[in-house]
């Protein structure tokens, strides 16, 4: 029933739709004075953001800490593994001699040969390829679909992949879905995950969405850990979409009395899918990172500066994003580390707010003030803070 709720509540919430734009590309850093001596005039360019996050001494590896499952929306392919129109089995080493293409194999008709029952099975496999070369991609799947019950040694899984090299030829995921229910592949999740990794290759995350929709739909979680990643891999794929995720699956379970979480609670109770849905609900919200830092280790001393790891934007010009890293930083003063990071990032946020936002100018000029107020203040950083107090000398003309 969990499992049914939460697949409807994602299914609500997701529009296939590509993700967002990259990351801006910011200029070379310069220098840009902290406390302008005149008011810019208004044709001058906004500073660019240069402040990065600063190299800290933790007690925990700040890149393991740091939430990320957009590396799942390729998965299960390796970083190394790219969309190639060939045999995924060694077809050439069973039935010819070293050198030999698979190619030139099917221009001699060596897929037409009676062969011995004991190499049948690769005789049909390179048949299926030798048809997918002849752009007959219905006979390709007749005669490759049943070898993913062959017990040659690696056949089975090299068919998997070879299937959804040839799904995804057929061009969008609704021409697949068409392959996949003719040819009983719907429950094949191996072929459809592979494809759905193979759309996002090519940029075509809508179709990505719709098949890994379909693996999520006919997954019976035989599998817990693959079961986490399909959940993390869609969510990956339209994080926008998934903001609000949490709190509708919040309101839902809360009206059945259950826990509430972003996998089916029958999931958590493997390790793994715990660590990714701590990762995947962290990464979403910033301030939802307690489990993440906790399957971390992250010592309790130095949980804001996680915080702050968690939500430093690589480039943004957004300055709620850069107040939210402050925000985390103030919390663990007298810290050193936490004012060389409250310090970047009061001045990245600085850098990206308007003499007429006062509220956000206020708020630079409260956690400014609050730093000024410890003893342990670096001496160096006394001048940096005094300035950031008085923020009407910082701001930027709209």
């Amino acid at each position: 029933m969990r499992t049914l709720i939460a697949v409807a509540v994602l299914n609500a919430l997701v529009a296939c739709q590509p993700r967002g734009a990259e990351p801006l590309e910011w200029p070379v850093a310069r220098n840009v004075p902290v406390a302008p001596t005149s008011t810019p005039h208004r044709s001058s360019p906004p500073p660019t953001i240069t402040e990065a996050l600063p190299k800290l001494d933790l007690n925990f590896d700040a890149v393991t800490v740091q939430a990320d499952p957009t590396r799942l929306d390729r998965w299960p392919l390796s970083m190394s593994e790219h969309i190639a129109f060939e045999p995924h089995f060694d077809i050439v080493n069973a039935l010819a001699e070293p050198g030999m293409e698979w190619t030139r194999l099917c221009a001699l008709g060596a897929h037409k040969r009676v062969l011995p029952p004991r190499l049948a099975d690769q005789g049909r496999y390179l048949a299926g390829w030798c048809a997918a070369l002849d752009h007959d991609l219905d006979r390709a799947i007749d005669f490759l679909a049943p070898l993913r019950t062959s017990v040659v040694s690696g056949m089975s899984e090299a068919v998997r992949a070879d299937l959804a090299t040839l799904l995804c030829q057929t061009g969008g995921a609704d021409v697949a879905r068409e392959h996949v229910a003719k040819y009983g592949l719907g429950r094949d999740l191996a072929v459809l995950d592979r494809l759905s990794a193979m759309y996002v290759e090519l940029h075509q995350d809508e179709d990505a969405l719709e098949i890994s929709a379909l693996a999520i739909a006919n997954d019976n979680d035989t599998v817990p850990s693959e079961s986490c990643t399909r959940f993390a891999r869609r969510v990956a794929l339209v994080p926008d979409v998934f903001r609000n995720a949490p709190q509708v699956i919040r309101k839902v379970a809360a009206e059945r009395g259950e826990d509430a979480h972003l996998f089916p609670d029958q999931l958590l109770s493997d390790p793994s899918c715990r660590r990714l849905e701590a990762e995947t609900t962290c990464w979403l919200d910033g301030n939802r990172c307690a489990a993440w830092w906790k399957e971390n280790n992250v010592p309790e001393s130095d949980i804001a500066l996680a915080a702050a790891t968690n939500l430093w934007p690589t480039s943004s010009n957004r300055v709620e994003q850069w107040l939210a890293v402050s925000r985390s930083a103030s919390l663990q003063l007298p810290a050193p580390q936490a004012y060389e990071l409250l310090l970047r990032s009061l001045r990245n946020a600085i850098k990206t707010t308007n003499c007429s936002d006062h509220e956000h100018r206020r708020e630079i000029g409260t956690i400014a003030t609050r730093a000024q107020s410890f003893a342990e203040l670096p001496a160096g950083m006394l001048n940096s803070f005094n300035q950031f107090a008085d923020t009407s000398k910082l701001c930027w003309p709209d």
